[in-house]
């Protein structure tokens, strides 16, 4: 093999092994979507709260207390609803009741004892019981409504999801142009080399110039040759 083919096949395998290399040291990383988040440094803390508070009573912080609260709401025990339900169950002991009982008592010794009266008492505690279970059924709803937005708090999307496409290292550039170097090289030499003699040989790649270049003339008439001898 004469070296003009050795050096071909040592430049086309270069860009090959600069390629490789450019994997091995680019350090780049592929292409691909990332992730980054949308909460800062300070909103962060907030929402670990939040998503403590979902999950279990007593977490503290505001969430934590409105959370508390919403859960009291739908509790069969809800100190909201006792609250609420005193001054009704007040007002039907303290006034209903009793002038109910002053009414059907100037009816005579057995208007207490009437039919009319029980009817009247039983009324009363019907309509008592209504407006509870009204208060009671709106105090549900809020409790269920306030710890479902609370949930879809928790479950919301606070990330960013980009496409990163990395750009190409300097190893990458510098393989590509070694590359395309040695293939144009070849693929000059090996068509001179092996064209038809009838076939106008190509300019080899490395040896072009552009057209506007002018080489400098030298006259070299009757001076000395540096390999001996006169040049005519």
């Amino acid at each position: 093999m004469d070296p003009v083919t050795i050096a071909i096949l040592a430049a086309m395998a270069g860009g090959v092994a600069t390629s490789g290399a450019n994997k091995l040291f680019s350090g780049s990383e592929s292409n691909g979507h990332k992730q980054t988040p949308r909460l800062g440094k300070k909103q962060i803390p907030l929402y670990d709260q939040l998503i403590n508070a979902n999950m279990n009573p007593g977490a503290g912080g505001s969430f934590g207390t409105s959370a508390d609260y919403f859960r009291d709401l739908l509790s069969n025990d809800s100190q909201t609803m006792d609250q609420l339900s005193a001054p009704e169950m007040r007002r039907f002991n303290e006034e209903i009741i009793p002038d109910l009982s002053e009414q059907f008592a100037g009816m005579g010794s057995g208007g207490l004892s009437s039919s009319g009266f029980r009817n009247a008492a039983v009324n009363a505690g019907t309509d008592l019981s209504e407006r509870l279970g009204a208060i009671r059924a709106g105090l549900r709803t809020q409790g269920a409504q306030g710890l479902s937005h609370l949930g879809q708090l928790g479950l919301g999307d606070y990330t960013n999801n980009t496409f990163q496409q990395n750009a190409p290292g300097f190893t990458e550039f510098a393989g590509q142009a070694i590359g395309n170097v040695g293939t144009q090289f070849a693929s000059d030499y090996l068509k001179n080399k092996y064209a038809s003699p009838n076939t106008t040989p190509s300019k080899p790649f490395l040896a072009t110039r552009p057209t506007n270049m002018q080489l400098p003339q030298f006259n070299l008439k009757g001076s000395t040759s540096p390999y001996g001898g006169f040049t005519r």
